[in-house]
């Protein structure tokens, strides 16, 4: 591959894996930004794009 190469997309669904490891490991830290949210309870919250956008929902 070109080091010029500029890969952009998404190529593996970690929230629909059928993996239990990975499924487990997931949940553990979607479960943990909850909480956090919930204990800060902020006014506002800033997407930045760095990611799916699973956060954002």
């Amino acid at each position: 591959m070109d080091c010029d190469t500029n890969i952009v997309g998404h190529f593996y669904d970690k929230y629909d894996t059928k993996n239990p490891i990975e499924r487990k490991l997931t949940a553990g830290f979607l479960q943990a930004v909850s909480k956090l949210y919930e204990k800060v309870g902020p006014q506002t919250v800033l997407e930045v794009g760095c990611g799916e956008g699973i956060l954002a929902d």
